[in-house]
C-alpha cells in the first residue's frame, strides 16, 4: 500500500499496482510531464508521497496529471477484476480531491 498525500488535510491510501498504472498512463499522455517520470520510482521507494517534500508547482502538476488522467481512465472499465480494482481506487481518488464521478 501506498500514500499519497496530497496536503495536510488530502489522503489516497492505493496499491503499488494501482498507482503505477494511473502514472504510467499520467506520463504516457503527457498530463505529467516525462521530467517527472522518475517520480513513480521515488513514490514506490518510499511507500507513498508527500506533497510538502517537493516544490509547489511540481506537486501542483503531479495533483493534477493524476486527477485528470483518473477522469479519463474512468470510462469504459469493466466491473470485473484488476479493472474493477482500478476503477473503485480512481473513483476514490477523485472523490479524495474534490471530484464528482459517476460510478456507473
Amino acid at each position: 500500500m501506498l500514500t499519497i498525500n496530497f496536503d495536510d488535510n488530502t489522503e489516497w491510501w492505493t496499491s503499488g499496482g494501482v498507482f503505477d498504472r494511473l502514472f504510467e498512463a499520467a506520463v504516457a499522455s503527457g498530463a505529467i510531464p516525462g521530467r517527472m517520470s522518475h517520480w513513480g520510482d521515488v513514490v514506490n521507494a518510499n511507500g507513498g508521497y508527500f506533497a510538502k517534500s517537493v516544490d509547489p508547482l511540481d506537486a501542483q502538476v503531479f495533483r493534477d496529471g493524476l486527477l485528470s488522467t483518473a477522469y479519463a481512465e474512468l470510462p469504459g472499465l469493466p466491473r470485473e477484476g484488476l479493472d474493477w480494482t482500478y476503477k473503485v481506487s480512481l473513483t476514490k481518488l477523485i472523490r479524495a480531491l474534490g471530484g464528482e464521478v459517476d460510478t456507473e
